[in-house]
């Protein structure tokens, strides 16, 4: 990817406060969505594209708190580029 393709990438890092269980393989599996983690009623992941897919998983829960910003140039060129597990 050249610098030039990393900088329309748009990604967004969301975190949001759940009260009901959320399963981090089923958040895992939304379309777009990478870096997924389920920590109690905390619940982040990092997504590319559009987010309505994961805005769906989470309305249908009870969701009380909910942050996105979007990634730096870096967290983006870090995220595609940094070593995958076992590398």
């Amino acid at each position: 990817m050249t610098m030039e393709q990393l900088r329309t990438v748009r990604a967004h890092r969301v975190e949001a406060i759940a009260h009901d269980r959320r399963d981090v393989a089923d958040l895992a599996r939304i379309p777009g969505v990478f870096d997924a983690e389920v920590d109690g009623e905390r619940v982040c992941c990092t997504v590319r594209g559009s987010v309505r897919p994961l805005l769906a998983w989470l309305s249908a829960g009870d969701v009380v708190e909910l942050d996105s910003r979007e990634l730096s140039l870096e967290e983006v060129f870090l995220s595609e580029y940094a070593p995958g597990p076992g590398q």
